[in-house]
């Protein structure tokens, strides 16, 4: 089983793609919650089950949005975030920045593009993924989890290569690092 890969096109919608605020902290987080979900069937229920992940998610991208990284308050995030709007309604959002992978650290890394499951193939994906590529200066670098064929399909529209790399990171841990639910696999996808 993999993601909602229908091949029906909807039709493209008009999008506005801008910089996220935290004011978006709420709906990003009910995106990336939902988002998850798509994933049943390639990730373990007992993890995408779990009550707690939307607090955990809003919790994310509140920190995220507010995030400092010089110290003196500006407000100056290591990852940007974006959102896309549709009909003046949060449907999408994506973020970037510096790859802190071993041996990418010469990359960008495009670490979330989630889109609302009812707004996917309409365009949405591809907007916030041309502007996350448009900011990023050095080879962009996509974990892409294994099975999730429609992401890697996007990916591949924009000229993504297979980065010929897999890796193994535990879907979650407990207070003394033991594994709670077991891994997920990404696939490496890099566009240079």
């Amino acid at each position: 089983m993999t993601p909602d890969l229908r091949d029906d096109a909807a039709k493209p919608v008009a999008v506005i793609v801008r910089s996220a605020t935290p004011e978006d902290a709420e709906r990003i987080a009910a995106l990336h919650t939902q988002g998850w979900l798509n994933y049943r069937g390639l990730l373990p229920d007992r993890f995408l089950d779990d009550p707690e992940r939307p607090g955990r998610a809003l919790a994310r991208w509140r920190s995220q949005l507010a995030a400092t990284t010089d110290g003196t308050g500006t407000r100056e995030p290591v990852m940007q975030v974006a959102v896309a709007e549709a009909a003046g309604r949060v449907v999408g959002f994506a973020s970037w920045g510096p790859c802190f992978d071993p041996g990418l650290r010469d990359h960008d890394e495009m670490v979330d593009l989630w889109v609302d499951a009812d707004e996917r193939g309409r365009g949405i994906g591809s907007a916030l993924l041309r502007h996350g590529l448009a900011s990023c200066r050095r080879p962009v670098a996509f974990w892409v989890l294994r099975g999730n064929d429609r992401a890697a399909a996007l990916y591949r529209r924009f000229g993504a290569v297979d980065g010929r790399l897999d890796r193994r990171q535990p879907l979650a841990t407990g207070a003394g690092g033991e594994d709670l639910v077991g891994d997920m696999v990404d696939h490496l996808w890099v566009i240079r």
